[in-house]
């Protein structure tokens, strides 16, 4: 019997995740590097890399995208699928380790994205499972509850829409709740096939298994080594955990 897991989406996780499991693999236009400069070069074909590309390309730029292996390959094809204007770290820390106004600053970047996901969806009639849904926190001891009372605080100074509840939908035992408004959850891996596919119609380049080696300046642009060949771009964007050194 053949291996029928090798046409699936592919990704770097140990298990097979929900949005990974009978979801063919995208099927980019071309593998080969046209002969050209281009305004950008987007390094990552994640979540992150394939919206930038896209918003560039919108806005007039001509744009490569060059993925190491396949589309959504690491965390996006392993993301939780929910979509929130709350981090890992709390606004309480936030707000503790640079401020009221960058706070600030990050619940409203938060919020424009998710914007961004909503109005993609709509413009692009994207068939994802996308629903708005209330977030919620709780605690459940004392210490648990004098931080959720912080991070209500900080919540609301940084401008999220958040209030206290006093029931949670699950049947988990609590001493208190709040509620962050208007968060959301998706199908990340259909979502971003469908901005791939927006970008490839709009004229962007995507090449997948395609890695980046090097990176050199040639003049008044980048020559960039890949597994591919040699990309030309006057501007480089890395939208990957962690950049090269």
């Amino acid at each position: 019997m053949a291996d029928i897991k090798k046409y699936y989406m592919q990704r770097d996780g140990a298990l097979t995740s929900l949005w990974q499991y009978k979801l063919p693999g995208y099927n980019s236009r071309t593998d080969a590097i046209p002969n050209e400069v281009f305004d950008v070069l987007i390094v990552g074909g994640g979540m992150t890399g394939i919206t930038t590309a896209l918003q560039l390309q919108k806005a007039g730029k001509k744009c490569i995208l060059a993925e190491a292996h396949t589309i959504g390959f690491g965390t996006s094809g392993g993301t939780t699928a929910h979509l929130n204007t709350f981090m890992d770290n709390s606004y309480a820390q936030i707000e503790k380790d640079f401020g009221e106004d960058n706070a600030q600053l990050v619940a409203t970047a938060a919020r424009e994205a998710l914007e961004l996901v909503k109005k993609n969806v709509a413009e692009y009639n994207i068939d994802c499972e996308y629903s708005e849904q209330p977030g919620y926190l709780y605690s459940q001891d004392e210490k648990q509850t004098k931080e959720l009372d912080k991070i209500y605080d900080a919540s609301k100074k940084a401008g999220c829409e958040i209030r206290y509840e006093d029931k949670i939908p699950v049947p988990i035992a609590f001493i208190k709740a709040v509620v962050y408004e208007r968060q959301a959850q998706f199908h990340p891996a259909k979502y971003f096939y469908a901005l791939a596919k927006e970008f490839e119609n709009a004229g962007g380049v995507l090449l997948q298994k395609c890695r980046v080696t090097a990176v050199h300046e040639k003049g008044d642009h980048l020559e960039v080594e890949s597994f591919r060949g040699k990309i030309a771009a006057k501007n480089l964007i890395y939208a990957t955990h962690i950049p090269p050194a």
